[in-house]
Order: structure tokens, then C-alpha cells, then sequence
């Protein structure tokens, strides 16, 4: 963990919580989800709100984790009181995979998130402030599908690494966008490599999650890990 963020934890007086709840600050600004997921303006006027009736110590943009596949090409449906959902598959075969281009951070709505946590620093007065990113095997299960990337770990491993390092490269350059921007960080979700084995994790999560945190964290921006998935016997 970089020394900022870990000194700022370790030197706290008390346990510091971080909830995950951007969403729950509409019920005090009266925006719809569509709103917070599509308008940086929404989404850092919810995640103030939250701060401002909590005193949280830290904050943190929208977790999303449509914005990704969705840059990459993916159906995503839009609601006022859903989070967004990703529809369908967007590669399905060796040939789509091999074809399918990298796009940009900042393309289509990672943009917002972007936007907010920039200028979410220039309001925390000093507090630290962290993004939200999806983890590159939680990505590519969105892009391909989670059963049938399963499957591949299996049949054709050697593929889904083709997938998991396109992914992998956008990732890189997402939160490298976020450290620009002034964050302390990004808390990275990947639900999805808890249901692969101790060893699928080990290859298809763990070793690209490594390449993003030696080429992303610095003194100054640290990358939290998030896996609501994972299992004692994942911990190695």
C-alpha cells in the first residue's frame, strides 16, 4: 500500500470506514441514478451530501461498474432507480476477441467518473478522495460473459489471457487518468475471480491486478483491492 493513504489509516485516532453508498445521497438531493451515473455535476453534489450528513473521512466516486464494458462497446441500460446493467455479450468467439479495439479513458461515460473525482479534489479540502474501477476479470466476464469466461479459463486459457491483457491495457489507463486527476486512489472491484479456483485467481486476477498496481502506485495513489467473492482458501 503506498505510505500516504497507509500513514493517513495508521495515524487515524479511530477505525476509519469508507462506505460504499453514492447512491443513497439521492435520497438527500433528490437526482435520480441515471442522473449521478451520466452528470459529474449529480454524482459529486450526492457524494457531498453523504459526506456533509456522515463527516466521512473519505471520499468516493459512484461505484459503476457498467462504465467499462460500456467503453469498450457494450449494451448498457440506463434507469432513474437502477444502477446500470450490461446487456448481453459483446465478444463471443476467438475471431471477436482478436478484433476488438482498446479504447481510450475518458471514452463514453468513464468520462463522468473522471470528471467527479476531479472535482471532488478540489472540494475535499485535503480529504482523500478514491475512484471506482472494475478488476480485469470482472471486465472481461462483463465483455465475453461470466459463465462462458469461466469455461474458457478451462478449455482455452490461453485466449482469455488474450482478452484479460487487451483489458488489462484499458485498466492501466483509466486509473493512470485518476491519479492525474488528483485522487489518492481506486478502490478496484472483481467479483467475478472469486468464483474461479485458488489457481484461476492466481492467473487469470491476480497476475494482471499486480502489472496495474506496479505501474499505477506511487507515494501518492494507492489501489485497494475489493473482492466480495473471494474465499479463505483465495487468500495465498
Amino acid at each position: 500500500m503506498a505510505s500516504q493513504f497507509k500513514n493517513f489509516i495508521l495515524e487515524s485516532a479511530s477505525r476509519i470506514a469508507m462506505p460504499i453508498g453514492v447512491y443513497a445521497g439521492l435520497e438527500i438531493t433528490g437526482a435520480t441514478v441515471k442522473d449521478v451515473v451520466t452528470d459529474a455535476q449529480a454524482q459529486t453534489e450526492a457524494v457531498l451530501a453523504l459526506h456533509e450528513r456522515f463527516n466521512t473521512r473519505v471520499l468516493l466516486t459512484a461505484m459503476d461498474l457498467s462504465v467499462e464494458a460500456e467503453a469498450f462497446g457494450s449494451e448498457v441500460r440506463l434507469s432513474a432507480d437502477e444502477i446500470p446493467i450490461v446487456i448481453g455479450r459483446l465478444v463471443t468467439n476467438e475471431n471477436e476477441i482478436g478484433t476488438l479495439a482498446c479504447p481510450s479513458a475518458g471514452d463514453q461515460r468513464t468520462a463522468v467518473h473522471l470528471e467527479t473525482a476531479g472535482k471532488l479534489v478540489k472540494l475535499s479540502k485535503g480529504i482523500p478522495v478514491f475512484g471506482g474501477a472494475i478488476g480485469p476479470f470482472s471486465l472481461a466476464g462483463r465483455l465475453f460473459g461470466v459463465s462462458e469466461a469461466l469455461e474458457l479459463s478451462l478449455t482455452n486459457p490461453e485466449l482469455l489471457e488474450k482478452l484479460l491483457r487487451l483489458v488489462t491495457r484499458f485498466l492501466l489507463a483509466y486509473l493512470k487518468s485518476f491519479r492525474d486527476q488528483g485522487a489518492a486512489g481506486v478502490i478496484m472491484a472483481e467479483p467475478a475471480s472469486g468464483l474461479l479456483t485458488p489457481r484461476g485467481l492466481g492467473r487469470f486476477s491476480s497476475h494482471f491486478i499486480r502489472q496495474i498496481v506496479e505501474k499505477t502506485q506511487n507515494d501518492n495513489f494507492s489501489v485497494i483491492l475489493h473482492n466480495c467473492g473471494a474465499k479463505l482458501v483465495h487468500l495465498p
